[in-house]
């Protein structure tokens, strides 16, 4: 292929070799061709994003996901505690995916009630992967570890995408979020610190 030539055939055809950008209408076809090029940019970047796989971020939806969050109390979960899926290819390696989300309240209280799909950055529409979901106080993150958490069995499921409706957490259920020890034994240990001095008699 000659070095003034743009590529293939059809390619050639369509723009002309690149001597002709340097013509009496090089400028008018240097801005022709960078606006096509550009357009294409832009559709593979669509069409990447529109091929990763995708999940809806809902605990409740009637006949498909039911798992209620309840506190160590009984209480179901408020908007004071987050959530946060949890994914990847294996059981054992599961990453972070989209951002915590609080709970509901009212009627909606100890579900997450996300209206929108939840993008796998790494994993494509179609392919399977396993799922599970912690929940803790938003003053602390699960790593940390947190003074209240919670974690939901691990599920494994068909990511949706493309053409496809967004997949739903079926298998998901509901667990409860706990007091960690250190915290749980604080407050023990002030139940056992204040007793006595509730107790004891007035002088």
């Amino acid at each position: 292929m000659g070095a003034d030539t743009l590529g293939p055939a059809w390619l050639r055809s369509a723009f002309g070799s690149w001597s002709n950008l340097n013509s009496v209408h090089g400028a008018s076809m240097k801005l022709h061709f960078a606006a096509i090029v550009a357009t294409l940019v832009t559709f593979a970047a669509v069409t990447s994003a529109r091929s990763q796989g995708t999940v809806l971020f809902d605990t409740h939806v009637p006949g498909i996901v039911d798992a209620p969050v309840r506190l160590w109390t009984g209480e179901l979960a408020g908007d004071e505690f987050v959530a946060m899926l949890y994914m990847g290819s294996e059981s054992d390696s599961l990453q972070p995916v989209g951002v915590p989300l609080r709970f509901g309240i009212g009627t909606s209280a100890g579900y997450v009630r996300g209206d929108q799909a939840v993008a796998v950055p790494w994993a494509s529409a179609g392919s399977e992967v396993y799922v599970g979901m912690r929940a803790w106080a938003p003053w602390g993150v699960p790593e940390d570890p947190p003074p209240y958490y919670g974690a939901s069995n691990i599920i494994r499921i068909r990511l949706g995408g493309g053409e496809a409706s967004p997949a739903y957490l079926v298998g998901l259920q509901g667990f409860a979020i706990v007091p960690e020890p250190s915290a749980l034994w604080l407050c023990i240990l002030g139940v056992v610190l204040f007793a006595p001095t509730r107790n004891r008699p007035q002088q």
